[in-house]
């Protein structure tokens, strides 16, 4: 950014929501389809509620959204850091948020799997 902080840009690659929503229509019509041999298991509803789910998975605000009340929710944990969203450069296609320099815990979680193996050893 021009005030020097680092940033992380996360963007839809182009034509990701168009894809979905063809495949949404398609997986659509077959739930429809299969609800009429086996309607006790409801395939259109679940299909439907898996397409809007996946829609909303793509739209960037809902992201921003999640990543802010995730924010206040853990702010008596200071522990816990979550990157600033920057609402004004973000939008439904790109998301702007803070970079924060530390470890993926995924990594710590590895290492440390990998020493308990290593003792047993």
């Amino acid at each position: 950014m021009r005030t020097g902080e680092e940033v992380v840009l996360k963007l839809i690659k182009p034509g990701t929501r168009e894809l979905i929503q063809t495949d949404s229509r398609i997986i659509k019509v077959i739930g429809a389809f299969l609800e009429l041999f086996i309607p006790h298991l409801q395939p259109k509803n679940m299909f439907t509620e898996f397409c809007e789910y996946t829609n909303r998975e793509v739209d960037f605000r809902l992201e921003a959204d999640n990543a802010e009340e995730f924010t206040i929710n853990f702010a008596k944990h200071p522990e816990i850091h979550f990157p600033k969203i920057y609402r004004q450069y973000s939008t439904s296609d790109l998301i702007c948020m803070q970079f924060i320099r530390g470890i993926n815990q995924i990594y710590v979680l590895t290492k440390d799997i990998l020493k308990k193996t290593e003792r047993r050893l």
